[in-house]
């Protein structure tokens, strides 16, 4: 079962039921990578809604994830994977630590995206540290040709949830992936998925018109609903309304999810 050692497991849990794994999303919020941390009730729920969502929409774009099917306001059903241990970071805009780091004007818009891996070693109390492609090929985390496939994914991603983002009057500035490998029961045939959560949990989101912040950053600014920006994300696809829940077959191959060697 795919652990979630390389984000939080206060944000995300797993667990097993007698009809599979379960994912759970709770109403810790992990700012990344600085990793403030507080707990808001009803987080949960709106970040899950949302991520299904948008898994929906990515597998009806022909990109293989872990997801099955909404099983509650806070719980998901998916598909059983073995997880890569690095976080994949897209950057479209230059943000906080970006910014801060590398003397960018803060909002600098990259020529393309930016894309950077992040390991989180037992040394660094769960800290991510961010490296190299080869790091992770010297570590043996995973293979050249691995890495390039994820990161064909990522981008092919980023440009799928920038239009539908953008549809809404919303940008998307930052995007963190996390992936698994899922082998078939048949023959063991591995295949990689991914396996991020799609909320402002994992993504830096700004009002096209305002440029105001519409995710994690919301709740530690100090200013008025510490959740807006997730509501106003759900509101803006129509989630908030009462509606059935999303659920959707699993999608273990498309163009995107591909045979690992």
């Amino acid at each position: 079962m795919a652990s979630d050692e390389t984000s939080s497991s206060d944000i995300r849990v797993f667990t097993e039921s007698e009809n599979g794994p379960k994912l759970e999303i709770t109403d810790t919020i992990i700012t990344f990578p600085a990793f403030e941390q507080r707990t808001l009730a009803g987080k949960g729920a709106l970040a899950n809604t949302l991520s299904c969502h948008l898994h929906s929409f990515l597998q009806d774009n022909g990109v293989g994830t872990h997801f099955i099917e909404q099983t509650g306001k806070q719980e998901q059903a998916i598909v059983e994977t073995e997880q890569i241990p690095f976080d994949l970071v897209l950057r479209n805009l230059a943000l906080d630590d970006m910014s801060r780091e590398f003397g960018l004007e803060p909002s600098y818009r990259f020529n393309e995206p930016l894309l950077e891996f992040f390991v989180r070693p037992d040394t660094s109390n769960g800290h991510p540290v961010r490296v190299s492609d080869r790091h992770l090929v010297a570590l043996q985390i995973a293979s050249i040709d691995e890495l390039g496939l994820v990161q064909d994914i990522a981008l092919r991603i980023n440009d799928l949830l920038t239009g539908a983002f953008f549809g809404v009057g919303v940008m998307l500035a930052e995007i963190r992936y996390e992936f698994g490998v899922y082998y078939a029961p048949e023959d063991g045939t591995p295949t990689l998925l991914v396996i991020s959560e799609f909320s402002p949990d994992t993504m830096k989101l700004i009002d096209t018109k305002t440029s105001d912040a519409l995710d994690v950053r919301c709740a530690f600014d100090g200013a008025r609903d510490p959740l807006r920006g997730y509501k106003a994300i759900t509101r803006r696809f129509d989630l908030d309304a009462p509606k059935k829940v999303v659920k959707r077959a699993a999608k273990s191959t498309s163009k995107t999810s591909a045979k690992t060697s």
